[in-house]
C-alpha cells in the first residue's frame, strides 16, 4: 500500500483530521519532488509565482451585505477525494448527485474523474471564474 492510500484510509476511518491528511500529503508530494527530476515551470500568469504550481482551489463569496466567505481547499485533497468517490457505495453516489440536481445543478459525481479534474484546474489556472449577479460576487481560481 503506498503513503497516499494509507492517508486517504486514515482520513477515511476518522483517525486523522483534514488539517493532518493535507499536511501528510503535502509530505508526501516534497519527497516525491525531491526525489524526481524538476518540472518545467509554468507559464507566466498561470496559477500564481512564476515556476510554481497552484495548490489551492480558491472560491471567494462577496455578497453585497458585508459577509465574505474564503475558502481555500488543497488541490491534492481534491484528487485524493477522487479515490475517495471510488469507495462510495452506488447508492451514496446517487443521493448525492439527487442532491445536486436539487440545488438546480446538472452535474454527478460519476461524470469527475482524474482527467476532467486537472483540464478545470488547468483552467482555473490560466483565467478563473468569476460570477457577478448584483448580490454577490464569486471568483473561482487556483493559487
Amino acid at each position: 500500500m503506498n503513503e497516499r492510500t494509507r492517508i486517504l484510509e486514515l482520513l477515511a476511518a476518522g483517525k486523522i483530521t483534514v488539517d493532518e491528511a493535507e499536511r501528510l500529503l503535502m509530505a508526501v508530494r516534497e519527497e516525491e519532488r525531491a526525489a524526481s527530476p524538476p518540472e518545467s515551470p509554468t507559464p507566466p500568469g498561470a496559477g500564481g509565482a512564476e515556476g510554481t504550481r497552484p495548490r489551492f482551489l480558491k472560491i471567494l463569496v462577496d455578497k453585497k451585505d458585508g459577509d465574505v466567505v474564503n475558502v481555500r481547499v488543497p488541490l491534492g485533497l481534491l484528487k485524493a477525494g477522487l479515490k475517495l468517490k471510488g469507495l462510495m457505495p452506488a447508492s451514496a453516489r446517487a443521493n448525492v448527485d439527487m442532491a445536486i440536481k436539487e440545488k438546480g445543478m446538472n452535474f454527478s459525481l460519476d461524470d469527475l474523474d482524474g482527467k476532467s479534474l486537472d483540464e478545470i484546474i488547468r483552467v482555473l489556472e490560466e483565467t478563473g471564474i468569476d460570477i457577478r449577479d448584483g448580490k454577490e460576487t464569486v471568483r473561482i481560481c487556483c493559487e
